[in-house]
């Protein structure tokens, strides 16, 4: 059976569990499970006054964030949701996106070594989803010919 992974307890999909406070458990356990590096955004995510204030308008929220399993951080993805027909209660879901994000990850790096490749004679490229028009401005920054520092959306990404 695929279990689902709560911030509080690991709980196996065929087991149901009551707890006591999921927004107090939740933020206590933070630091025993996530990613140093994720610690805030997950803490800022599941603060219960934001996550209901994000549920008026009836949409889905969900965040991206690393768990530790010993030393290696595995991504997972958090959902809540409000039900229509239950008003007092939220489901939160967690789901294993690992190997997307990892595969994410290396297309970007994929996409950005054929844009450096291309890239000599620019300062700046624009990358767009034509579908949805959002971009991303890859800019190139040459401290000599042999050096070049890639950013996207002043991130740093590629370093050469």
């Amino acid at each position: 059976a695929d279990n689902i992974i709560c911030l509080p307890v690991f709980i196996n999909l065929s087991k149901k569990i009551e707890y006591k406070d999921f927004f107090k458990e939740s933020l206590n356990n933070i630091s025993k499970v996530v990613h140093e590096n994720d610690i805030e955004l997950v803490r800022q995510f599941i603060d219960k006054r934001n996550i209901l204030n994000k549920l008026k308008t009836g949409e889905v929220v969900s965040q991206v964030y690393r768990l530790m399993f010993g030393n290696t951080p595995v991504y997972y993805r958090m959902k809540v949701m409000k039900l229509i027909s239950d008003s007092e209660h939220i489901v939160v879901a967690t789901e294993n996106v690992n190997d997307e994000v990892l595969r994410e990850h290396e297309e970007q790096l994929r996409s950005i070594k054929i844009i450096q490749a291309l890239s000599d004679n620019f300062e700046t490229i624009y990358y767009v989803d034509s579908n949805s028009e959002k971009y991303e401005t890859i800019e190139s920054i040459k401290e000599d010919k042999e050096e070049r520092v890639v950013f996207i959306n002043e991130e740093l990404l590629y370093e050469k």
